[in-house]
């Protein structure tokens, strides 16, 4: 895992509200930097755009659909960073 990764993990792992980590890039980017910050984000907007249809799909099923994704495109995510990204997910879809 590299450094990067690894800060990316620890801002997961943190709580993740509605705002998607908007009220907290002051504090990410005095932390951790700016580019964790953006990558950051784009993972968490990556992440909560899995596609879903609701219209067929339970919440249970649209999460093993995100998880998947993680596990594909981010395997280095922890366990710890990977609940935080569903907290965000449930809080964002409920």
């Amino acid at each position: 895992m590299t450094p990067q990764q690894a800060a990316i993990c620890k801002v997961f792992s943190g709580h993740i509200n509605a705002s998607l980590l908007l009220d907290r890039q002051a504090e990410i980017n005095s932390t951790h930097g700016a580019a964790v910050y953006t990558e950051a984000r784009r993972i968490v907007q990556e992440a909560i755009a899995t596609p879903v249809d609701w219209s067929r799909a339970s919440l249970e099923q649209a999460l093993e659909a995100m998880f998947a994704m993680l596990r594909t495109r981010y395997p280095w995510l922890t366990h710890d960073a990977q609940i935080g990204l569903q907290l965000a997910y449930t809080m964002t879809w409920k």
